[in-house]
């Protein structure tokens, strides 16, 4: 059936109404994302002015905190080290008051010494020499009295340190064996006089060789260890030493050298030695000479001795040769027979 008029004009009504219904929806879509994004920057921009001033506050007190810390760290700091100035002189007043003790109290107290010796040796603390003097005189003047053979091992070591030239580079063990390498060899250079005057093949005391003021007179050159380590009473390395083993005279110097010594056998020295043989160097003529005696120099030398209780003979001999002299080269000659 045909539409009349009347229902033509509704229908395009109604369509009319549909499309400008559509059209504000459509605006409205439109509109969403725009709107969207506005409130998303309204509230980034809110957020970040918030964000800014809770790092700058937390900045602020982070900086305070770290000045707080650099402040806590140098008073400790100065603390440390007035402490440690504190220790040092506790330690060197120690060794003072043992070294103005009566000598009897003195042989009471050796266990003490040995401690304060311990921690003075350990914090690098230096007395002066009149002290060194009197520790050395008192400790030798000690050896019949319990603990005598610590103390005097802790002495011995503690004095080199104060009196070498380069204890850094004598403590380390990255020192090489002495006996990895042979010494340089002995040599007699014999005097002008003594070339012209004397006999071929003398015997001579060896100590009677060693001149070492005017070198216009016949005098021994030792053979020399240098630069190294050396275990007193390790048989192993004394085994080692060319010529040692067939218990002939001889005189060596360890030059600049960690000196180990563990309070067993020493076997550097032989009682009554065979002569030793040495061809005597001159401008007037080269003839063998021999000698007798063994000695033993330490020049410079850095000792490391612990003792913990008391040693054979001949360590006994040693040790107290080596207490009894003072300076930088010190020398060791055990007794005959």
């Amino acid at each position: 059936m045909a539409l009349n008029e009347q229902d033509r004009a509704w229908i395009r009504e109604q369509i009319d109404d549909a499309f400008k219904r559509r059209s504000v929806w459509q605006k409205v879509r439109d509109w969403v994302p725009v709107a969207a994004m506005v409130a998303i920057a309204i509230f980034a921009l809110t957020q970040w002015t918030n964000y800014v001033e809770f790092r700058t506050k937390t900045n602020d007190r982070l900086d305070a905190i770290e000045k707080g810390v650099g402040a806590i760290e140098k008073r400790l700091s100065t603390i440390e080290t007035t402490l440690a100035g504190i220790k040092s002189d506790l330690s060197k007043q120690s060794l003072v008051n043992h070294a103005s003790l009566p000598l009897s109290d003195f042989k009471a107290t050796l266990p003490d010494l040995s401690s304060a010796i311990a921690v003075a040796t350990r914090e690098k603390v230096k007395v002066g020499p009149r002290v060194v003097e009197d520790l050395q005189s008192k400790l030798t003047a000690s050896a019949n009295a319990p603990s005598f053979w610590p103390a005097a091992a802790d002495f011995i070591s503690y004095r080199s340190q104060i009196v070498s030239h380069d204890v850094q580079g004598l403590i380390g063990a990255q020192l090489p064996n002495c006996t990895d390498r042979e010494p340089t060899p002995m040599e007699l250079i014999v005097s002008e006089d003594e070339a012209k005057n004397g006999k071929a093949g003398d015997k001579h005391n060896l100590p009677d060789l060693l001149n070492e003021t005017d070198k216009n007179k016949t005098h021994m050159v030792p053979a020399v260890y240098e630069n190294c380590r050396f275990t007193l009473d390790s048989p192993r390395e004394t085994a080692e030493i060319p010529g040692l083993g067939e218990q002939r005279s001889y005189i060596l110097t360890f030059r600049h050298c960690q000196i180990v010594y563990r309070g067993g056998p020493v076997t550097l020295f032989t009682p009554n030695p065979q002569y030793g043989f040495i061809t005597g160097k001159s401008h007037e003529r080269t003839d063998v000479y021999s000698f007798v005696g063994q000695v033993v120099h330490f020049e410079n030398c850095l000792f490391v001795f612990a003792i913990k209780s008391t040693p054979p003979a001949n360590g006994q001999a040693l040790t107290q040769q080596i207490l009894t002299q003072n300076g930088n080269t010190l020398t060791v000659k055990l007794p005959q027979g």
